[in-house]
């Protein structure tokens, strides 16, 4: 059994109307992805100062086809993957003190820093199909669709 299928000009117009809209939305579904992630990301990071929570920060780019979430607390990244041990050494100074320090001391032997994937978390919790497709179909909602 053989089917035809004739794309009337209507029919033409109604697609290459839903092909513009969808690829407008496609930042919008991409916009919605990021806040939600940023939002989950947010309350994942670890909070001792708020430093690191209020640098997390997202956008989108490339015509909103990619999608970037990131800290930019100079010490996020060692937060987030952990720090294997290793020496502190004073920079400028002969030894090394701080505020409760029994006394200066010449070096520090770190233990260490166990990650705390805070990201991997917050891309655990959302449900990223769902995200994106809610911001495209809020946007195709306006756009009449």
């Amino acid at each position: 059994m053989k089917q035809a299928l004739t794309i009337t000009p209507e029919l033409g117009a109604l697609i290459g109307r839903l092909g513009k809209d969808i690829d407008e939305g496609i930042p919008a579904g991409m916009t919605s992805l990021l806040a939600d992630l940023e939002a989950e990301a947010v309350q994942e990071a670890p909070e001792d100062t708020s430093n690191l929570v209020n640098s997390i920060t997202s956008y989108v780019t490339d015509g909103g086809r990619t999608g970037v979430l990131k800290a930019t607390a100079p010490y996020a990244l060692f937060v987030h993957e952990g720090t294997a041990p290793h020496v502190i050494l004073p920079k400028d100074k002969k030894a090394l003190a701080w505020p409760g320090g029994a006394h200066p001391v010449k070096k520090v032997n770190h233990p260490g820093t166990k990650a705390n994937p805070f990201f991997i978390r917050a891309m655990d919790k959302v449900d990223m199909p769902a995200s994106f497709e809610e911001g495209l179909q809020n946007f195709l909602d306006r756009r009449g669709w």
